[in-house]
């Protein structure tokens, strides 16, 4: 979201930095907490220094959640994961650290663009129809709070709770499911694994609820960069579960930026 409507705050003694934008939507009564987990002296950089001088020195690590959305290495994360990072990284549950590049972003949308090389396990089919219903069960996948100690993505299931309206016109699909700090840019897929959104936050006042930008905004920003991606045909169900769906289609995401910022 903007950063100019961004206030930053520390969260728990885990060095999270979690951004509260201004309510979305006076009528949904929206108080958006943005699921990064930001952003921490880098342990490896401040080894061996002397506390105030690692605090100088030590680059600043933020991380969140990103999935492929296409064979070609195309990613898609929340932009407020990765804005004014030195560098990128990328990590698979079982695979190998790789670097990410960043493309584009949309800072309404609260959508980046990021590309890596390297082999694509898997990758998100994007529904072309509108919003799910209220009750329909969707699934969502975060990384570990602390990005120095990624361990194991965390699987959440929920349901469809309905949409909200931001001030400025934006769509966004509320869930009822439980998310964490790292959650930001996971994906939200259907029961029969289509992609219906993309995790940017929680509701401040309703933790329970995450809030996502639906797929059909997710598909306009790829169109709008010239990406091409695979659209889920009517009634189309993925061959694998929803977890295994997730593992291979999503990755941690690790942003470095420089200290004193």
């Amino acid at each position: 979201m903007d950063d100019e409507r961004t206030k930053r705050a520390w969260g728990d003694a885990r060095c999270s930095r979690p951004h509260r934008p201004d309510a979305l939507s006076p009528a949904a009564a929206l108080l958006l907490l943005l699921l990064s987990a930001g952003a921490c002296p880098s342990p490896a950089a401040a080894a061996g220094e002397p506390a105030a001088e690692s605090a100088a020195r030590a680059p600043l690590v933020r991380s969140g959640t990103a999935f492929f959305v296409s064979r070609a290495g195309y990613l898609l994360t929340s932009a407020h994961v990765v804005a004014g990072c030195a560098r990128l990284s990328l990590w698979q549950e079982r695979g190998p650290l790789r670097a990410a590049k960043f493309v584009a972003a949309d800072a309404r949308l609260d959508i980046a663009l990021l590309r890596s090389s390297g082999a694509v396990r898997g990758f998100a089919v994007i529904a072309a129809r509108g919003t799910l219903p209220a009750g329909a069960a969707v699934s969502t996948i975060g990384f570990a709070l602390d990005p120095s100690n990624p361990g194991v993505p965390t699987l959440s299931n929920g349901t469809v709770i309905g949409s909200a309206t931001a001030p400025s016109g934006q769509r966004l699909l509320v869930i009822d499911a439980a998310l964490e700090r790292g959650n930001s840019g996971g994906p939200v897929i259907d029961r029969d694994g289509t992609l219906e959104g993309m995790i940017i936050g929680a509701d401040g006042s309703r933790p329970e609820h995450g809030v996502a930008v639906p797929a059909v905004e997710v598909g306009k920003f790829l169109k709008s960069h010239g990406i091409a991606y695979r659209a889920a045909a009517a009634s189309e169900a993925q061959a694998k579960g929803s977890a295994e769906l997730l593992r291979r289609m999503s990755a941690l995401v690790q942003c470095v930026e420089e200290s004193g910022e």
